[in-house]
């Protein structure tokens, strides 16, 4: 499998997980730039024939990842990493943790952070942080937010009305990021982090 269809596989698996259905052809096209539908069909033939995903005798929105069956139901998607971070919430006076329950809900994935932009708030690299998607967000939340549909990063929100968008660092030592805001388009708020430790 290639990188390509690597990355077609992941967002075939958050799609499904959030909507119960395949993407269309051109919205797995546009996830990773490819416009041409005959190329986007050669590298979905090549996912079923490798028996990463199964086809529906009936009609394409029917097809699902092969190993849907498989997955552990407390498992989520990981969509690939994000530069960025969240604290670690400490939950008392439960004898048992149902991780499932708590965090795997519909539209939720699960993104790997990488740097130190959100320090302050007692990140790791390594962290895997769990995000629901949304378009919106309220000022003062931690979302994943794409800039001019090219860079993703993990910051706190701000909208202050006058056309622009701050980004804001959890990092004593970095800056704010300021956007007009038809440059920044949000993509969901973070809801809770999972850690290991070696």
């Amino acid at each position: 499998m290639s990188p390509i269809q690597e990355k077609i596989l992941r967002h075939f698996h958050r799609y499904f997980e959030q909507y119960g259905q395949a993407p269309t052809l051109a919205e797995l096209g546009e996830s990773v730039n490819i416009s041409s539908r005959g190329t986007m069909h050669r590298h979905v033939n090549t996912l079923i024939s490798l028996g990463k995903l199964e086809k529906s005798p009936k009609h394409w929105r029917g097809l699902k990842p092969a190993e849907i069956h498989d997955l552990p139901s407390a498992t989520l998607p990981l969509a690939g990493n994000i530069a960025a971070g969240l604290p670690i919430q400490a939950i008392e006076g439960q004898d048992t943790l149902d991780l499932g329950q708590l965090l795997c809900q519909p539209g939720r994935y699960a993104l790997k952070i990488i740097g130190d932009s959100m320090a302050d708030m007692a990140l790791h690299d390594g962290d895997f942080v769990i995000i629901e998607s949304r378009s919106q967000a309220n000022n003062g939340q931690v979302v994943v937010a794409l800039i001019d549909r090219e860079e993703a990063t993990l910051k706190r929100f701000y909208n202050h009305g006058n056309g622009y968008i701050e980004l804001r660092p959890e990092n004593t030592s970095m800056e704010s990021m300021h956007y007009a805001a038809h440059r920044v388009t949000v993509q969901g708020v973070l809801v809770g982090l999972t850690r290991v430790y070696n």
